[in-house]
């Protein structure tokens, strides 16, 4: 008989067979749906048939939330491993929802709800069961074939559900990954089919009216005065004793809700609340005291340095110099053509001024006028071209030779004409005249360029008797008729010298003037010298305060764990500060206690801690100390005696500080609140007086009667006249309004800017402020631009569009949505107190 294993096996590989598809059965299908039926039945003990929240008739147990929510969990992981291996095989999920974004490669959106929590399993339960009694319904197959879509065809079913297995450790099968998608994509067609709605009312589908409207909260502007109803003048005509039924009801809506400046609603819920004590460095302070260490010789030899390297110089005032020369080059400009032939005679001879109408004839007489005037001896030279551009040359020569000598001899003629360039003349004559234009016409621009201001004044004394010498001379050059190239090479090096002598005194004392002395910046070198010593000593200082914090805290939490295993020992001695921060020249300070949204007060509260990326911000002083969690994001608070370094850069602050005690956040008993509760109510019925005294007041209001009469004299105080212009919205981004600012008023909201529009001008509106402890009566007085304007601005795409984005009341649409939603299920939610 052959005893070999392998023969063994061979006989018996059926019956092995055939047992372990049986075990496979039991382990991957069986036993999934009984521990499902279990722990659905409430089987886990302990308070897990406790229930959560009824809708439609039914009930939704603790323990059931708690399975779902950690089936979500192995969902979501295992859907995002399954999303990578179809991309990774080239596939890409097709199922609606899902978003990968190839340049990053990463996963975006999987279709399903990605967040699992307990209050998002309960509304999919119920946005679930609102889909199946609309009609909706999934059934396995449409699962299945969701899931060949999500994977492309890249697996299996077979090949799915041993991923399944692998990504869970065995935890899900088949049938618990459908029902979580089959709960999923229910309550997300729910929710598809009533965005269609929301999209509408929020601003998609506006109709051309309600664009308008929105349009005018953002574009129209108001002016108005304001009377303020205080409610708390109106809290001793109450009822001081409540019924106790009443005092109950009002208990019951408030306790569980934590309190709210800008919110009328009762909140009586207790809030965590810490007490801290800081340390803080004044960069200034520390500065102040460097600078005392800089001595004068120090700061004289620094002024030295800089001096030499350029530093210290004032920038050109463009108003004073350039602007001035600019000026004056402005107004020739706009004279030049009253003036091209203007000829000033101050002692005349014999009373003889020659003036020419013809501006082609007289722009070239200028223009070699001008070198005749600064030069010796092409004075007459300079003539020709003035002579030829009229008609003969030999005729207009000698005049223009005769005018010139009399005036270099009697210095009796300055011209202040002004060439120009566009226009200009000779250009009809023959080669040697245009060549003398256009010479004049160069060293003219080139000298205007220069010194614009100075060239068109008279003649120096000396150079006018050197011209009276040169005058004769002059005569028979121009008879000779020389080279008109000639006497402007003469010219040009006789004239630079006047100038250039004159220049270098001119900018060295422009140059004088633009230095600032040592006592206009010695406060500034000062500061600059003690810079570095001031940030090293207040880092040193800061560095040394959190050192001994840490090492605090340290100790601290050895010790108490010694303690918690029985060993005892010597509890550490906790660091004085305040004396610390006396000697190190930094502030100390003790606050609160303090919740999160009381603590905004107080200075620290401007403090952040330093980002891990550069230009970045990390979590502000309160999120550190008090926690963050928004559902996605989660920030644990620091525990008591953790030292947390932040800073406030605008106010060159930093802080070291840590919690010293702390309270959990509680509801209170009704015995602790009771004065809250009657104050509540008393509140509740002082403004139901003040909204009635507002209304009366505005009732005695007569056609054209102001608001500032009709104000008692011993309440002036909170009337407030001409305030505005303000509009009802500030856009502050896209789709992103806020309400108007009115900085004058009391957290004013919707019901005051709606007041304030919807009234004709010089009429009075009634209404609360956001918090509802004012009431004020408004009378617009201007509203602006006009309605013609306004329309015209909506004509303009871009303002339709804009108006189509923003919705004011979007939140309220929104809420609205989902709390009938509850209602028509008969949501009830309960928490376990």
């Amino acid at each position: 008989m052959n005893t070999s294993p392998f023969e063994i096996f061979r006989r018996n590989l059926k019956p092995l067979m055939v047992f372990l598809t049986l075990l496979a059965l039991l382990s991957f299908v069986v036993l999934p749906v009984v521990q499902t039926y279990l722990q659905q039945s409430g089987g886990m003990g302990g308070g897990g048939n406790s229930v959560v929240a009824k809708f439609n008739g039914a009930e939704l147990t603790r323990s059931r939330v708690d399975y779902f929510t950690r089936n979500h969990q192995s969902t979501v992981r295992f859907l995002n491993d399954l999303a990578e291996e179809t991309i990774a095989k080239g596939g890409v999920p097709r199922t609606a929802g899902f978003q990968y974004n190839a340049q990053q490669k990463q996963i975006q959106s999987l279709g399903i709800n990605e967040n699992p929590s307990t209050e998002g399993t309960v509304r999919t339960f119920m946005f679930a069961s609102q889909a199946s009694k609309e009609g909706f319904a999934l059934d396995d197959s449409s699962l299945s074939r969701w899931l060949e879509r999500f994977t492309d065809g890249m697996f299996s079913d077979g090949e799915i559900t041993s991923k399944l297995m692998q990504s869970t450790r065995n935890e899900m099968g088949r049938p618990h990954l459908y029902e979580q998608l089959r709960n999923h994509l229910l309550a997300d067609v729910y929710l598809r089919r009533g965005n269609v709605a929301l999209v509408s009312s929020t601003g998609a589908l506006l109709t051309p009216d309600e664009q308008w409207r929105n349009f005018l909260k953002m574009n129209q502007n108001a002016t108005a005065d304001a009377y303020g109803i205080l409610v708390n003048d109106y809290i001793e005509k109450t009822n001081a004793s409540p019924s106790e039924t009443r005092i109950r009801e009002v208990y019951e809506e408030g306790k569980n809700r934590d309190p709210n400046e800008q919110s009328p609603e009762p909140a009586f819920h207790r809030q965590y609340e810490a007490a801290f004590e800081y340390v803080v460095g004044d960069y200034q302070e520390f500065l102040t005291a460097a600078i005392a260490n800089v001595t004068e010789e120090e700061i004289k030899a620094e002024y030295e340095r800089r001096l030499k390297g350029g530093d210290f110089k004032l920038p050109d005032d463009p108003a004073s110099d350039d602007g001035e020369l600019s000026l004056e080059a402005d107004e020739n400009e706009a004279d030049e053509e009253a003036e091209m032939t203007e000829v000033e005679v101050t002692e005349p001879d014999n009373g003889e001024v020659k003036t020419d109408a013809e501006p082609k004839a007289e722009t070239p007489s200028a223009e070699s006028t001008e070198p005749a005037a600064e030069s010796t001896e092409p004075a007459a030279e300079n003539t020709e071209p003035a002579a030829e551009s009229t008609e003969p040359t030999t005729e207009s020569t000698e005049p223009a030779g005769d005018d010139q000598s009399r005036s270099n001899s009697n210095s009796a003629i300055r011209l202040v004409m002004f060439q120009d360039d566009d226009a200009p003349a000779g250009e009809t004559s023959g080669d040697e005249p245009v060549a003398d234009e256009e010479t004049d016409a160069a060293s003219n621009d080139t000298a205007k360029e220069e010194a614009p201001a100075e060239e068109m004044k008279q003649e120096t004394p000396s150079e006018q008797e050197a011209d009276a010498e040169a005058a004769p001379e002059d005569e028979p050059k121009a008879d000779d008729e020389p080279k008109p190239d000639e006497p402007m090479e003469e010219t040009e090096p006789e004239a630079a010298p006047t100038e250039n002598e004159e220049a270098p005194a001119e900018e060295e004392n422009a140059e004088e003037s633009k230095i600032q002395s040592l006592e206009e910046v010695r406060e500034k070198i000062a500061e600059d010298l003690a810079g570095p010593a001031a940030r090293q000593a207040m880092d040193e200082a800061v560095t040394k305060v959190s050192k001994e914090m840490k090492n605090y805290f340290r100790r601290q939490a050895i010790h108490q764990s010694n303690v918690s295993i029985g060993q005892a020992g010597e509890e550490p001695v906790r660091p004085d500060l305040k004396a610390l921060a006396a000697e190190l020249n930094m502030n100390y300070e003790v606050i609160g206690p303090y919740s999160q949204s009381t603590i905004t007060d107080e200075p620290i509260a401007e403090s952040f801690e330093v980002g891990t990326q550069f230009g970045r911000r990390g979590p502000s002083f309160a999120i550190m100390m008090f926690g963050f969690d928004n559902g996605q994001n989660q920030l644990a608070p620091q525990p008591l005696f953790s030292s947390v370094r932040t800073a406030d850069d605008e106010r060159g602050k930093i802080y070291v500080s840590w919690k010293t005690s702390e309270t959990e956040a509680y509801t209170p008993t009704l015995d602790e609140v009771r004065d809250e509760v009657v104050d509540a109510i008393r509140t509740e019925e002082a403004r139901e007086l003040a909204k009635a005294a507002a209304e009366e007041l505005a009732a005695k209001a007569a056609e054209g009667t102001s608001l500032a009469d009709l104000v008692p004299e011993d309440k002036k105080d909170n009337f407030y006249q001409d305030l505005g212009p303000f509009s009802w919205l500030n856009m502050i981004g896209i789709g992103q309004v806020t309400i108007g600012n009115v900085p004058e008023l009391d957290s004013v909201g919707n019901d005051f800017m709606r007041a304030t529009f919807t009234t004709d001008l010089g009429k009075l509106g009634v209404a609360t402020n956001q918090p509802e402890r004012v009431v004020y009566v408004v009378q617009p007085t201007k509203f602006e631009p006009s309605t013609e304007e306004l329309q015209a601005q909506f004509k303009q795409p871009i303002n339709r569009i804009m108006s189509r984005m923003v919705a004011g009341d979007t939140n309220e649409i929104i809420r609205g949505y989902y709390d009938s939603i509850d209602e028509q299920a008969g949501f009830e939610e309960f928490i376990d107190e």
